[in-house]
């Protein structure tokens, strides 16, 4: 499977893993498999011990740590590091969109046979870069799980931080959407 441009911000889907209409890769799609189990406590406010994560003080709370949360998503499910990718504790999701960005991966919409989606597909990363953030000065990234949902860890303007999942089009929760990429090696 591999995905190739139609037209600027638009992008055709060749998946393997379909379920209501709606496809999506395998590695993708146990992500989004990933991130929705982390809704039930303990895993909704930290890390689960059997966990892969990226950064150790997710095992104590999420707080400021969506970009741990997403990129641990893939992580666990697949085994791989989603590139390309931003590494170290300094990283962060605006670093990671603008990675994506420049290399033409970030999109805001998809062909299917029946026309033109807008919400992300399953398990792809969707992005909030916005400076000024009100959740992180360093933008925000969630995980769709799919029908125009996001699941992603929250920052400590919610005590005890948590992972949520919402509309990703939620502009009052979630500022500043500027789209979704799937890792170019979870294909």
């Amino acid at each position: 499977p591999y995905t190739h441009p139609i037209r600027r911000n638009t992008i055709g889907l060749h998946a393997s893993h379909c379920e209501n209409g709606m496809c999506t890769w395998d590695a993708a799609d146990e992500a989004a498999k990933w991130a929705n189990a982390h809704l039930k406590a303990p895993g909704n406010h930290h890390a689960l011990r059997k966990d892969d994560v990226t950064d150790d003080r997710a095992f104590r709370a999420w707080a400021n740590l969506c970009l741990t949360f997403a990129a641990s998503a893939y992580l666990n499910a697949n085994g791989i590091w989603p590139e390309p990718s931003v590494k170290g504790a300094d990283s962060t999701a605006t670093q990671m969109y603008k990675r994506y960005k420049r290399k033409g991966l970030v999109h805001t919409r998809y062909e299917t046979k029946a026309g033109t989606v807008k919400d992300p597909p399953r398990g792809a990363l969707v992005f909030y870069p916005s400076p000024g953030f009100h959740f992180t000065e360093e933008g925000h990234i969630g995980v769709s799980v799919g029908g125009g949902l996001v699941i992603s860890a929250r920052g400590p303007v919610y005590k005890p931080a948590y992972v949520r999942r919402q509309r990703y089009d939620d502009t009052e929760r979630l500022p500043g959407y500027k789209g979704w990429a799937f890792p170019a090696n979870a294909y």
